[in-house]
């Protein structure tokens, strides 16, 4: 996780259209998903891409999901995202984008992986409270 970098522009600001809190309370992990989680913050803290909050605030639980065959880490934004103005993003349709590019008649088509993607986007000082959880030794 070293070597994921932060994304070129602004950070993200997390607009709320209440200023009603969001605590749910932590999930409870079995000893093996304990570890595993806790393993895997550290590696996530030791590479910046996850930081120690002291607000109480705003809390979403976490827990550990079977992807592929290891164990990946999640936290249930449902709560906060129920706060969040949305912003509007509009699309091109696919067959739009898929004209483009055979229009242009490209000799290779390459896939990528962006399974850690999401850890390149920079939240906004003022909005890191809102994506709180709680790890296994309840920090």
């Amino acid at each position: 996780m070293s070597e994921i970098k932060l994304a070129k522009g602004p950070p993200l600001k997390i607009d709320l259209h209440t200023n009603r809190k969001m605590y749910k309370r932590k999930f409870n992990l079995n000893e093996t998903d304990k570890i595993e989680m806790a393993r895997q913050l550290k590696v996530m803290h030791e590479a910046d891409i996850i930081e120690s909050s002291e607000t109480h605030w705003y809390n979403a639980p976490a827990f550990m999901v079977w992807k592929d065959r290891s164990k990946r880490l999640v936290v249930d934004l449902k709560g906060i995202n129920s706060l969040i103005i949305p912003k509007a993003a509009v699309l091109p349709h696919i067959e739009e984008v898929i004209d483009t590019i055979t229009s242009k008649k490209p000799r290779y088509l390459s896939i990528l992986d962006i399974t850690s993607a999401f850890f390149q986007l920079a939240i906004s000082e003022e909005s890191r409270d809102y994506t709180g959880f709680t790890g296994p030794d309840g920090k």
